[in-house]
């Protein structure tokens, strides 16, 4: 088992997930280029777009099977990602959301094959960003996140003045 690191953000200190959003921006920029030359080299007729765009992005972009199970403790993810390992992984936690970021480079016959992975799961608001934990096994990658302990509710002494 490989542990990943799970990275916190509070919401207003998005400097740290900058680097994240600068990956995916490049990858989005890749698409763009590899949908062109696909509408380049099939003559550039009209019509297509979608069709380059999604097979840019099959090119390009993994999008991973992914399965959410909730329970009264927490929540957890799991997704597939075989081809990846843990440290080629970045996991981050903020309030409302998980993204996953990942990118795997292998060399073969004088050629370089590049995939990449960006994954972003809405979670509830009641789990607690500083205690996910995420591991990868057998190509799958487990994210379990724990929910808030509830407020403690202080009750409140109400006096009734008799007249």
């Amino acid at each position: 088992m490989s542990q990943v690191t799970v990275r916190k953000v509070e919401n207003g200190h998005g400097a740290v997930v900058n680097p994240v959003f600068m990956k995916l921006e490049n990858t989005l920029e890749a698409v763009r280029k590899r949908a062109f030359e696909l509408f380049e080299a099939r003559g550039g007729a009209p019509g297509n777009d979608v069709a380059d765009w999604v097979q840019a992005e099959k090119d390009l972009f993994f999008v991973p099977p992914t399965e959410m199970e909730e329970s009264d403790k927490g929540l957890q993810l799991k997704l597939s990602m075989d081809g990846f390992a843990g440290d080629d992984i970045e996991v981050i936690a903020r309030q409302g959301e998980i993204l996953v970021w990942a990118k795997n480079e292998k060399h073969a016959d004088g050629e370089s094959v590049s995939k990449s992975l960006y994954r972003h799961v809405e979670i509830p608001e009641d789990i607690d960003s500083g205690k996910v934990k995420a591991h990868l096994q057998g190509g799958i990658l487990t994210i379990e996140a724990v929910k808030k302990a509830p407020d403690k509710v202080r009750p409140v002494l109400v006096r009734s003045h008799a007249a």
